[in-house]
């Protein structure tokens, strides 16, 4: 017991390399930790992007019903008949003249579209725009 209490009364602490050893640990776990979560991150912003487009499919395809095509169809359209349509979904565009469309969606500046009908390609960039291009 006495020699316990020397060595708490003791001035002594960690010394420099302890510490240093310490930092270094840290500093390789933060390594490792670090791009993983950055990975987890832009993987789960590009599925958000994807489930938005899945889930506004079915929306273009209630226009085409309406109004037997996709001519005409524009954001706003399908804004108006589903108020649930995602926030990133940011781009229509029809195409084949009016027998096709192409849904864009970005989230956190990842740009993803989905062509249709049918929702038959993915794509890693917003391909909608161009001349064809309705907001």
């Amino acid at each position: 017991m006495s020699r316990l209490r020397r060595h708490l009364g003791s001035d002594g602490g960690f010394t420099l390399v302890e510490l240093v050893v310490v930092m270094v640990v840290i500093g390789a776990l933060i390594a490792i930790a670090v791009p993983s979560y950055l990975g987890y991150r832009g993987r789960a912003t590009d599925r958000v992007a994807q489930s938005d487009l899945r889930t506004a499919v079915p929306s273009a395809e209630a226009y085409q019903t309406d109004h037997s095509g996709y001519g005409g169809m524009t954001l706003a359209d399908l804004r108006a008949s589903d108020p649930g349509l995602a926030a990133s979904i940011d781009n229509v565009v029809v195409t084949g003249g009016g027998s096709g469309y192409c849904l864009g969606a970005t989230v956190d500046g990842q740009s993803w579209s989905i062509e249709g009908p049918g929702a038959k390609a993915w794509h890693q960039s917003d391909d909608c725009g161009g001349p064809e291009a309705t907001q």
